[in-house]
């Protein structure tokens, strides 16, 4: 499980071990439980049927991916949502490092294609000075969404009302927590604990995806 209030690289935190597949806990909440995954080249997970919405992130490296009949080849910074009720499967071509980020059934997403490769820092643009935020889920238990700030711009500070994961996609973020500050730079990580005041501050640009999740 990922500490609260501490800067993670993805890259690095995910491990990968010859002929082998490392799976890791890094935030298991209600409604949303993810997973990071070291596989190595040549291994993979076998065809599945899942019965929930997944949304799949390639950190490094380079996968066949295999959704229901289709296959296709995915590289970093790759992501592709998956409905309930469909086959996925995934081997490594070389090594890699991905996120699975699984939710509940009765989740909906929206506004991002499903069944379709996506390159995950695209499905949010920037606007010259300003904030644009793009909302995956939002109901009492999840919030999943995607924010572009462009120019100096700044959270000012707050308290969610459950954990909330701050995955960066581009740019530089300084995040305070409590008085602490964290430098937060592409494919880095760090979560910020529930009910805890934090801010943020941009002085260029900065894109991520923002997962809070609370007690149902």
């Amino acid at each position: 499980m990922l500490n609260k209030s501490r800067v993670y690289s993805l890259n690095d935190r995910l491990n990968l071990q010859k002929n082998s597949i490392i799976s890791e806990d890094m935030m298991l909440g209600d409604k949303v439980k993810i997973k990071g995954y070291g596989i190595s080249e040549g291994e993979g997970i076998s065809l599945e049927k899942i019965f929930h919405p997944v949304l799949l992130y390639i950190v490094d490296g380079r996968i066949d991916f295999t959704i229901e009949d289709k296959k296709s080849e995915m590289i970093k910074g790759n992501s592709v949502l998956i409905p309930s009720g469909e086959w996925r499967g995934i081997d490594a071509i070389e090594d890699s490092k991905i996120l699975i980020i699984n939710m509940e059934e009765d989740i909906m997403i929206k506004n991002m294609d499903k069944s379709k490769i996506l390159e995950l820092v695209d499905e949010v643009e920037y606007s010259e000075d300003k904030i644009v935020s793009k909302t995956l889920v939002q109901n009492d238990a999840l919030s999943m969404t995607l924010m572009a700030f462009d120019g100096k711009q700044e959270l000012s500070t707050h308290a969610a009302g459950g954990d909330a994961l701050v995955i960066a996609l581009d740019g530089e973020v300084l995040i305070n927590i409590d008085g602490e500050e964290f430098d937060i730079k592409k494919d880095e990580s760090i979560i910020m604990p529930a009910n805890i005041p934090h801010s943020l501050h941009i002085n260029d640009k900065f894109k991520m995806l923002l997962i809070v999740s609370k007690k149902a």
